[in-house]
């Protein structure tokens, strides 16, 4: 419980960027499905404090839902998010949902417990259905790098409002090319 923010946090600073950093998780009370195990959320929460401890300034705790998270997030703010929560496989898709407008063009959106059916279902759907490229996997992480080539037109249009105009044209030019090819696609 902390150990892979933890983790996180110590490269940050070995790479020597100044990175902000979240770990975002309800530390509510919560059963396992495998083992029927209960986990208290306080007594969860106070070890993910021990374990960040050295690093805690780099942190920055949100108690709360990812997907309520994610509205404190503007759209293409993130370099890199990284989900590790609920696996099933509505959770995982409405975290992919909330969480992949947030991933700036050239970011990563990632993920772990790819082993999971519910996971790796809700991963490769959501990429598919976005046009998305296929996510790398190993046994455990998936990755989805995300490109101005794999963001939806609807995602692009919304890019469009926010771009300077020297890159107006080009941008309307290309949502316009990919646009008429997919039709043409069918």
């Amino acid at each position: 419980m902390g150990k892979s923010v933890a983790f996180l946090a110590v490269e940050a600073v070995n790479s020597g960027k100044d990175l902000q950093i979240f770990a975002i998780d309800s530390w509510e009370d919560f059963e396992t499905v495998i083992s029927a195990e209960t986990f208290d959320g306080e007594e969860t929460f106070r070890c993910y404090r021990e374990n960040i401890a050295p690093v805690a300034d780099r942190i920055e705790a949100l108690r709360m839902r990812s997907t309520d998270a994610a509205t404190n997030f503007e759209d293409s703010s993130c370099d890199f998010v990284f989900i590790d929560a609920s696996h099933e496989y509505r959770d995982v898709l409405d975290d992919l949902a909330a969480w992949y407008p947030k991933v700036r063009s050239g970011g990563v959106l990632a993920g772990h417990d790819y082993h999971w059916p519910g996971v790796s279902r809700a991963v490769r759907e959501f990429a598919r259905a976005n046009g998305l490229k296929r996510p790398r996997t190993t046994e455990l992480c998936w990755v989805i790098e995300v490109g101005a080539e794999s963001r939806s037109i609807s995602q692009r249009l919304h890019d469009l409002a926010a771009a300077p105009k020297e890159n107006l044209l080009t941008l309307v030019a290309r949502i316009r090319y990919e646009f008429m090819t997919r039709r043409a696609r069918g």
